[in-house]
């Protein structure tokens, strides 16, 4: 039986880290669909980060580590996992 639903593996996932002691997951997004949904990659994804947490910041590289270059074009450069460093408090909507 086959089934029309999509199943994405964890290799195709870009996953986004809170950047803390205890890092934890604020958004995982398919890779392919990076590709279909934006030419500036990063930037993107640092959008979308600061929708979900509410906070402005940067895309790191790794945990504490550099922030990324958000002038790369091509979506191979783009692999995860990424951490998000918010400049202030995060402010999570929960209704």
């Amino acid at each position: 039986m086959t089934s029309s639903a999509t199943i994405f593996k964890a290799s195709n996932m870009v996953d986004i880290y809170l950047d803390s002691n205890a890092p934890l997951l604020l958004l995982s997004v398919p890779s392919d669909e990076i590709r279909r949904l934006s030419y500036r990659p990063l930037k993107w994804l640092r959008f979308v980060t600061f929708t979900v947490c509410g906070a402005r910041g940067d895309l790191l590289q790794s945990h504490n580590g550099p922030i990324v270059n958000y002038e790369t074009t091509s979506t191979n450069d783009v692999v995860g996992p990424y951490y998000y460093r918010p400049i202030g408090e995060c402010s999570f909507y929960c209704s």
